[in-house]
Formats: C-alpha cells, structure tokens, sequence
C-alpha cells in the first residue's frame, strides 16, 4: 500500500504543478489552495492514513469530503502552484 500511496502522491504533486490542467478542469482560483492526494477503495481497509495520503472507502467517500479538515496535521497536502500576477495579465 506504500507504494500506491507514493505514487498518488506523486501524480498529485504532478498536478499541482500544471495550472493550464487545472484551468481545464475549471480550478481557476488557484491562490493559497491545495490538493489533498486520497487513494479511492472499493471495501474498508485497515490503513487509514498511508504516508499522509488517507485512504477512503466508496461507501465513506461523501462523509470523508464533508468531514476532513483543513487543520489536520495527518494528512499531505500540496499546495497549487497557480498563475502568477503577471502571467494572468497576458
């Protein structure tokens, strides 16, 4: 489960770094967001939190987005790194 951790981390970091992506996906508000990198199971796992990436059941999905908090010191986060000031005048 590390790995798959890992490597949704990583694709998260991926995106988080390419604002035209975001803007695709109408993330147009970019400034001090972030993302939070969840790996998706179809049945409850007994890992929770692997490498600060929680990992959430289909049926807890709704209750997981309406419950995390910004706070939460377990969890990753990547910040987006959005269009500059100057780049949005051009």
């Amino acid at each position: 489960m590390r790995g798959v951790a890992l490597a949704q981390l990583e694709r998260v970091v991926s995106l988080a770094n390419r604002p035209d992506l975001l803007k695709r996906l109408k993330v147009n508000q970019t400034e001090r967001r972030s993302i939070i990198p969840v790996i998706l199971a179809l049945g409850d796992l007994r890992e929770r939190i692997v490498e600060g990436v929680p990992v959430v059941s289909v049926s807890k999905l709704l209750s997981f987005i309406y419950g995390v908090s910004p706070v939460d010191d377990g969890m990753k986060r990547i910040p987006i790194s959005g269009l500059g000031a100057q780049s949005r005048l051009i």
